[in-house]
């Protein structure tokens, strides 16, 4: 059964309807809901706004759709996937006429499609991410999307109007078409269009597939050539805090002999019982990490019945530690929330006893909108570049005839790094203590020299001394104290040049993390220093006019109609052609 307007075009209750009437219908009952009912096992619903609105009100509170039936619940999910299919290509539709009316892509010599141009600007794309709040890549497919669906491929595009098709769907009917021709991707479309509905998302990706092998019976070479060149591995971060690699578009007969290999390494690490009970996947993926990195399986297992023991030991402690800080957080909650005053003064981690306050060093107080930052940058055993060491480094390196850096204890030369470490200004007075910064004995510490300024001497000076730095194998390194300002700019840091200093370019870097387009995630040491204001326009090379782009934001941000400015330090607001306004925030780091 079709929906059908009601009354007041199903905008409100049905005037006609007495809950008072002997035999009358149920008052806590919604009669539209009948038009959520299926005839013969089948339902037409038709999505638009009105359905959208009519199954929002008889969904009522909570969703708990009072006196609703079974039937009617399945014809209510049904109505609101396919308001869900609607909306998705309403949204496609509105994308299409931005590329129209997108400025800068309507040459006259230009490619078009019926009223489509085939290219737009890298500032629509940008203006999407921002408005989609996704990355600029992601607003990239859902431009190519939204003209596929136009131009190319409208019978696809009507299903999923209609409900027919979720976007998902409809996607990879668009993405299987990708590589015919308009002529070709025309006749694979008239192929199946009769055929996608009730199919679920596999039938319908074998469906498109089968259609555009028929029409192009070359199609299979050409995108075995192209898989050749989309070939990648990618690295990225997961969730969890942990890191994932992924190789895509992957020659399938080496991707299967790959695979192979690792399900065999990861049977031979079960079979040596040296891992418990831990699960194959994991096993896999000491297998996969072992084999890319030439690790013989001997190895992995002798490791792994080394630590067992260990392992117990670390996991009981954990459960400890665990215990600790949770009955801490109580005790500190219990505290916070308590109308009683705590007696005595509050007592800093590693302090010394309880009676004592910890003491705070002298001249670090922090000022406000400001966060101290220690740069340590190793490259393999050079460990001259984390600063000035103490004399009593070099006197080693002397007595035992190695290079600085590479004494008994030292990790071993690695791959290249660069690391920052960046404290929170408020952090400072409770670090004066040399405090165990890792929170487990053994670990490094951090404490101030006394001195207020660089221990060479130059540079502005920046409150916060020169503080001492020891790692766990007693190694001591001297570091001083930068500012990153993020309310207020004192240029403390600004040059007369267009060119900015290392240790700016390196504190804007710190402070930004990465680009300040807010949907571009591209670190900042991969991106241009770039000056808000331009400095042929008087914008000064300092902490309150620079911020971090990557060469293609910034190449937007250079085109008309767009502007950057920094309301504080570190706080990008970036301006539309549309006239909208997004704020990108420095960096935040964990206190």
């Amino acid at each position: 059964m079709g929906w059908q307007p009601g009354p007041g075009d199903g905008t409100g209750a049905c005037s006609d309807r007495d809950p008072g009437m002997p035999g009358g219908p149920d008052p806590a009952r919604d009669p539209r809901l009948a038009w959520f009912a299926s005839m013969d096992g089948r339902d037409a619903l038709v999505p638009s706004g009105q359905l959208a609105l009519a199954a929002d009100e008889v969904s009522g509170s909570e969703r708990r759709c009072a006196g609703a039936t079974w039937d009617e619940l399945i014809g209510l999910v049904r109505a609101f996937t396919a308001v869900e299919s609607w909306a998705a290509g309403a949204k496609l539709g509105v994308v299409a006429e931005m590329i129209r009316r997108d400025a800068t892509s309507h040459p006259d010599e230009g490619r078009r499609h019926g009223d489509l141009p085939d290219e737009w600007s890298s500032s629509l794309r940008h203006e999407l991410a921002l408005a989609l709040s996704c990355s600029v890549q992601s607003a990239q497919t859902t431009a190519w999307l939204a003209w596929e669906k136009q131009a190319r491929l409208p019978g696809t595009g009507a299903l999923l109007d209609d409900g027919t098709l979720t976007m998902g769907k409809a996607r990879a009917v668009i993405e299987t078409f990708k590589y015919l021709t308009d002529t070709d991707a025309a006749a694979a479309e008239a192929l199946i269009v009769d055929q996608l509905a009730g199919k679920t998302y596999p039938q319908v990706l074998r469906l498109a597939e089968q259609a555009a092998l028929t029409v192009d019976p070359a199609l299979a070479e050409r995108r075995r050539e192209q898989m050749q060149k989309n070939a990648r591995v990618t690295f990225f971060r997961e969730m969890q805090g942990t890191a994932g690699l992924s190789g895509r578009d992957l020659p399938p007969d080496e991707a299967l002999a790959a695979i192979a290999g690792v399900s065999v390494r990861a049977q031979e690490y079960e079979a040596s019982g040296a891992f418990g009970a831990t699960p194959m996947d994991a096993l896999r993926a000491y297998a996969f990490l072992d084999l890319l990195k030439g690790t013989p399986a001997e190895d992995r297992i002798a490791s792994a019945l080394a630590l067992d023991e260990e392992a117990e030991i670390a996991e009981a402690m954990a459960w400890a530690n665990a215990r600790t800080v949770r009955n801490a957080a109580q005790e500190r909650s219990r505290r916070e929330t308590s109308t009683e005053p705590t007696p005595g003064p509050a007592r800093q981690p590693g302090s010394g006893t309880n009676d004592e306050p910890a003491p705070v060093a002298p001249e670090t107080t922090p000022e406000p909108g400001t966060t101290p930052v220690v740069d340590i940058d190793e490259r393999n055993d050079d460990l001259s570049r984390l600063g000035q060491r103490d004399d009593g480094d070099e006197e080693d390196a002397a007595a035992t005839g190695k290079r600085p850096g590479e004494l008994a204890g030292a990790p071993p030369a690695g791959l290249p790094a660069r690391l920052s470490l960046t404290i929170p200004a408020t952090a400072l007075p409770g670090a004066a203590h040399a405090a165990d910064l890792a929170g487990n004995s053994g670990a490094w510490a951090f404490s101030p020299r006394g001195d207020t300024g660089p221990p060479d001497g130059t540079g502005p000076h920046d409150g916060y001394g020169t503080w001492t730095l020891v790692l766990s194998d007693g190694r001591r390194f001297t570091v001083s104290l930068d500012v990153v300002p993020i309310l207020e700019c004192d240029h403390r840091y600004e040059t007369s040049a267009y060119q900015p200093t290392a240790r700016l370019r390196h504190l804007v870097q710190v402070r930004d993390g990465t680009c300040t387009f807010p949907s571009c995630s591209r670190h900042a040491k991969e991106s241009d220093f770039e000056h808000a204001v331009p400095y042929d326009q008087g914008g000064k090379t300092c902490c309150g006019n620079a911020g971090a782009r990557s060469r293609a934001c910034h190449r937007v941000k250079q085109t008309r109609h767009w502007e950057v400015s920094q309301p504080h330090p570190g706080w990008h607001q970036w301006t539309t052609p549309s006239g909208r306004s997004y704020t990108q925030e420095p960096k935040r780091y964990p206190a």
